[in-house]
């Protein structure tokens, strides 16, 4: 049943009482209060006297009855009060209300409390719940440790040596002629006209025994960390003989350096010198050309005129070796200088710091080489001071 329709059954009996004078309140209810008004306070609220009617309906009793919904200014506060005029009130028929009896006495005495109910039935089981979401995995946990290495199986046992074969019969050496007297020399002939010049011969095969100086053993044929004739290591042997102009190619025994200063590329920056730039001056054998391309652009190295008045190109091409007697040094081409760092690694020979090429990359750039690099060429400005590192071919 709704609230609006508890009120408008009470309304009914509740207003058939407005002309009757009822002592069913509690001593402080005044005579002109309001039958409707529940908790004495001079208004008819639904939010107070109305709950409280329908509190005590759900059967709603002591603090339970009263707590929330009586008014701040309220006569009559006490739960038991309240109860007792509401249960006055429900038990007034409508008949008592029209027979014209006289109003009702008094209100008795409060009676006692009654003794606490038994405790009702425990209620059925609610449904059960559905399943919650699955959490979330837990973190992998760490790798465990690595076991121990398992022992070397040994060694299997060496086979039996095959016998040696016969040796062959040695030839027997031939007698050894007399040597003839010697002639006396004859006049010098007149010298004959010049004849014309022979065909081209066919390009002589690679001279495999040419050696070079070396720590241990002396004069052995020439390959790669030997030291070469100009002081310096070998680091290309031409085995394939793919170059018809040399064999070799040999690294500087130091560094140039100015004054223990690194060398700028050019002291010009801003000008591109043809002979040195594009694909083909990085390829193998182009440091000689791109050298001299170089020093051509400054016209007289080191007198102060041309583009490149100094610089690692002109340094490599004023460098000697063995008091001065070897001075065919060049700067290397960006593939000579990388083939020279990567193979004397190889053989105990270390250079890291970063080296310039003769390969120009743009008017203002040009080829270097190091380490620190992650083994790579890159672009560098022409003005950046590196190392240089001169080479020759023979």
């Amino acid at each position: 049943m709704s609230l609006l329709s508890l009120f408008s059954k009470y309304s009914i009996i509740l207003l058939s009482f407005l002309a009757i004078t009822l002592s069913h309140a509690q001593d402080d209810r005044g005579e002109d209060v309001s039958i409707l008004d529940i908790d004495a306070n001079g208004e008819i609220d639904a939010l107070t006297d109305g709950l409280l009617l329908l509190r005590s309906m759900f059967g709603l009793t002591d603090d339970v009855l009263i707590t929330g919904v009586v008014a701040a200014d309220a006569s009559v506060t006490d739960s038991t009060a309240i109860g007792s005029y509401i249960s006055s009130i429900e038990g007034t028929t409508y008949g008592e209300l029209t027979s014209g009896t006289g109003p009702q006495g008094p209100q008795g005495e409060k009676g006692e409390k009654g003794e606490k109910g038994e405790k009702g039935e425990k209620g059925d089981t609610g449904d059960t719940g559905d399943t919650g979401a699955d959490g979330s995995d837990g973190a992998t946990g760490p790798q465990g440790a690595t076991g121990d290495t398992g022992a070397d199986g040994s060694d299997g046992a060496t086979g039996p040596q095959g016998a040696t074969g016969d040796t062959g019969a040695d030839g027997s050496d031939g007698a050894t002629g007399p040597q003839g007297a010697t002639g006396d020399t004859g006049p010098q002939g007149a010298t004959g006209d010049t004849g014309p010049q022979g065909a081209t011969g066919a390009s002589g095969a690679f001279n495999y025994s040419m050696t070079c100086g070396t720590n241990s053993p002396q004069n052995e044929a020439c390959k790669i960390g030997s030291i070469g004739p100009g002081g310096g290591w070998i680091f290309f042997v031409d085995y394939h003989e793919i170059f018809s102009t040399f064999n070799y190619l040999e690294a500087a025994p130091t560094l140039i350096n100015d004054g223990a200063q690194n060398i700028a590329w050019c002291d010009n920056t801003g000008v591109s010198i043809s002979g040195a730039s594009g694909g083909a001056a990085a390829a193998l054998g182009r440091g000689l050309s791109n050298t001299l391309a170089i020093v051509a652009s400054s016209v007289s190295p080191g007198t102060g005129t041309g583009i490149c008045t100094s610089g690692a190109a002109v340094e490599s091409y004023n460098y000697s070796t063995k008091s001065g007697t070897v001075t065919d040094w060049y700067l290397p081409s960006i593939s000579e200088l990388r083939m020279m760092v990567n193979n004397l690694a190889e053989v105990g020979i270390y250079e890291s710091t970063p080296t310039w090429s003769s390969t120009e990359r743009e008017s203002n750039s040009a080829f270097s080489f190091g380490y620190d690099f992650d083994g790579r060429g890159t672009s560098t400005n022409k003005g950046a001071n590196f190392s240089v590192w001169a080479v020759r071919s023979f």
